[in-house]
């Protein structure tokens, strides 16, 4: 990688979020050691994301958490909590799939991929998701994940 390109590091939230939570913003949990992450992440040189699947229970559109001052768009139970740690972090909260004039996901990967060098970290299987990163030049990185994703180019590592 040539020095000088901002680094980009988008993070799912299955890589954040214990999947025994529930939906209610009172009993949602981070996985152990994801403050520190967070916290270390704050202070690097990188610009930090976080992201989710679509089907997750917040408003009609999937979010992304940024270090960027947008304004909010999340409203409760797992999304709120995320904004939580977001907030704590100093990121701020941007929309990723919007039917108005804000970029669509295709057009935020082309964005960031024209920049700098993005990677995005998950422990979820999504093939669908992972091509069309491949296809805007992120790398893919599969984190603890028990059966690996077995896709070209996936990068499989234990821990971040």
């Amino acid at each position: 990688m040539a020095t000088g390109r901002p680094i980009r590091l988008m993070l799912d939230a299955s890589l954040l979020l214990d999947p025994s939570s529930t939906r209610e913003a009172a009993a949602v949990a981070l996985w152990p050691g994801v403050e520190e992450l967070l916290r270390r992440l704050h202070y690097s040189n990188l610009t930090v994301a976080i992201c989710y699947a679509e089907g997750m229970p917040t408003n009609e559109n999937g979010i992304m958490l940024t270090k960027m001052n947008e304004k909010s768009v999340i409203s409760n139970g797992k999304s709120g909590f995320l904004e939580k740690v977001a907030s704590s972090h100093l990121f701020g909260s941007i929309a990723l799939l919007v039917k108005s004039g804000n970029l669509s996901l295709t057009e935020l990967m082309l964005e960031w991929s024209r920049t700098s060098f993005c990677f995005y970290a998950t422990s979820r299987v999504d093939k669908g998701l992972i091509s069309e990163l491949q296809n805007q030049n992120w790398r893919v990185l599969s984190v603890a994940n028990e059966c690996s994703i077995e896709v070209p180019g996936v990068l499989n590592v234990q821990r971040l």
